[in-house]
């Protein structure tokens, strides 16, 4: 018997990423890394692959993922 998969919430997904070091110089800093992160891995699975088709996955769902505090901007 298979086990199903337990789907993340988006709440659990930046949890999962939130304690993580910014290696990234402050200039350039315009969103949080955990913010990044999250979006970019929802990005992907949803068949992103690369920096230019996540900014255009990211454009249209940003306003919904803008609902958790911590992905807003900074």
């Amino acid at each position: 018997m298979a086990s199903q998969a337990k789907l993340a919430t988006l709440e659990e997904l930046v949890a999962c990423f939130k304690d993580l070091e910014d290696p990234r110089s402050e200039i350039n800093r315009k969103h949080p890394l955990v913010s990044v992160v999250a979006i970019s891995m929802m990005a992907v699975l949803a068949g992103a692959d690369g920096p230019t088709s996540i900014h255009r996955w990211a454009n249209p769902h940003f306003s919904q993922c803008n609902q958790t505090e911590p992905l807003e901007s900074s």
